[in-house]
């Protein structure tokens, strides 16, 4: 984006620069004004900055190509499993009960576990 944004100015500059070139060399002198002067060094400008922000994007881009892939070990965090506490009951229902995906009274679920 940031070259982009500095396209512009550069074009224009580039443009206006090489116009007044040409209408000098054609006989209308245009090195005289002020405005020619301030446009070579706007486009002198806006080329060292497309320039550096080429060369750092390119850097950029060599070093996250060169870069070796790190693999990230992510912690297994085991839901079911309580430290210090013994497992009691079933996590999951057995599918052929006939209750099976609704809520069931407490008597319900103690008479079952029994």
């Amino acid at each position: 984006m940031m070259v982009a944004l500095l396209a512009s100015p550069t074009v224009i500059a580039v443009k206006a620069v090489a116009s007044m070139i040409t209408l000098s060399a054609k006989g209308k002198m245009q090195l005289t004004y002020p405005v020619f002067y301030i446009m070579i060094v706007l486009m002198a400008i806006s080329c060292a900055f497309q320039v550096k922000c080429v060369l750092s994007f390119l850097g950029v881009f060599v070093i996250a190509r060169n870069k070796k892939e790190e693999h990230v070990q992510i912690p297994f965090i085991d839901y079911g499993h309580i430290p210090g506490q013994k497992l009691t009951g079933k996590i999951q229902p057995d599918s052929h009960i006939s209750c099976y995906g609704t809520l069931n009274n407490e008597d319900d679920s103690v008479k079952s576990q029994n």
